[in-house]
């Protein structure tokens, strides 16, 4: 099949695959929504149980998420220019039941183009993959692989997969289905995540049990907000959400930002308008419950946080302070300690935030797992055919003297 034509318009590709699947492509953006109650299904039967109190400090994180669901994804796209916008998203059925998402999306810098997964860029890019049970991520990754194997390999330049959890089943099958059958290299190299997690637990009177290294500081934090000179609160309701943003975005505006602060601004207001607008169907963009919370001194903002909690984890997708340099870590303390304190009384102990605050957080240990970066390479493929066709031409030559 000509690749240029097969990306050229939207369309939609069906093939017979093994194990009862059948895949199916397409490059129209709006079936994101098409999918949205299906996808949301599947991301939270994929997605870990609550962890509980006894979990265990060092766990291994399940690699599905909140940020594999749908409102994820779209938030994503949108941020992307609808002029530049190409997608290629795969979908399994077994007997008619949606079963497994493999959303792809190229993506394209000055220098250089490849496919990667959809919203895998940012501080919250990573752990993306496959969205589907876990019982079925090997053999989805596997078919998935197979059928773009077949279809789609001749089409493609490079494909790199940023930040995948060592302990995905999933993209692990569809990259070696892929490599193997391709011939293409497959180059792994494992890099820190791009997110810090933190697991902090009540003691029996509900107060954080905080470790040693950080009991002092906590003591000035709790002083400060007891003076009545700074002031703490945390919100649920739409409309205070909307005007804890709103403050947030304020504190930036006499600041020169760098490009990826504006960017974590832009995410967030597409991602309440994906959460919250007009005619929005509640099963296709308000999985878990979102919050927001704001610190004040004096009345005026100086720190604040959008959040969204999804089944006992905590995500905070963005978080800003704005104050003297010498002052930024206490009011950091102050924001995650009270973060903290109010998800551990709604049964939440594990925090995630972006890496960026990680060395404000010193006395806290990072519990988050390494990530794993893919580039799938044609060129030792290509350099073989090469070779292979240069022996055959020095065969002939002899041949033929």
């Amino acid at each position: 099949m000509n690749a240029a034509v097969f990306w050229g318009n939207p369309m939609l590709e069906r093939k017979q695959m093994p194990q009862s699947l059948s895949i199916s492509q397409s490059s129209d953006p709006s079936i994101l929504i098409e999918l949205g109650k299906d996808w949301e299904r599947l991301n939270s039967l994929g997605s870990p149980s609550v962890p509980g109190r006894y979990v265990g400090r060092h766990a291994i994180a399940n690699p599905s998420s909140c940020e594999r669901g749908v409102a994820w994804a779209l938030t994503s796209l949108s941020m992307i220019p609808e002029a530049d916008r190409e997608v290629s998203v795969l979908t399994a059925r077994r007997e008619g039941e949606l079963v497994g998402v493999l959303p792809l999306v190229l993506d394209e810098t000055e220098k250089l183009k490849h496919w990667t997964l959809l919203g895998s860029r940012g501080e919250f890019g990573d752990g993306k993959g496959i969205i589907g049970r876990q019982e079925d991520q090997s053999v989805l990754g596997m078919s998935f692989a197979a059928y773009l194997t077949e279809y789609w390999s001749s089409g493609i330049s490079d494909v790199r997969f940023e930040g995948i959890w060592a302990n995905d089943l999933g993209m692990r099958a569809f990259c070696e289905r892929f490599s193997e059958s391709t011939q293409w290299k497959c180059n792994v190299t494992e890099r820190q995540s791009h997110r810090a997690v933190y697991r902090i637990y009540p003691g029996p009177d509900g107060i954080p049990i905080w470790p040693l290294a950080v009991r002092r500081p906590m003591r000035w934090i709790d002083k400060g907000l007891e003076s009545g000179v700074f002031h703490f609160t945390a919100s649920r309701s739409k409309e205070e959400i909307f005007g804890n943003a709103l403050a947030i975005r304020s504190m930036l505006k006499h600041h020169v930002e760098p490009s990826r602060e504006m960017w974590a601004v832009g995410l967030t207001q597409r991602f309440l308008d994906y959460r919250y607008g007009k005619g929005v169907a509640p099963s296709l963009c308000q999985a878990g419950k979102l919050g927001s919370c704001v610190v004040r001194w004096k009345g005026s903002p100086i720190g604040g946080a959008m959040y969204w909690d999804y089944k006992g984890i905590r995500h905070t997708f963005w978080m800003e302070v704005r104050v003297h340099p010498e002052q930024e870590q206490l009011v950091f303390w102050m924001l995650l300690s009270k973060m903290i304190e109010e998800g551990n009384s709604q049964d939440i102990f594990e925090f995630h935030l972006p890496k960026k605050f990680e060395p404000w957080a010193d006395g806290l240990e990072n519990m988050a797992s390494n990530t794993w970066s893919v580039r799938l390479d044609p060129t030792a493929s290509r350099a073989r055919s090469e070779s292979m066709e240069a022996d055959h031409s020095e065969r002939d030559s002899v041949t033929a003297g």
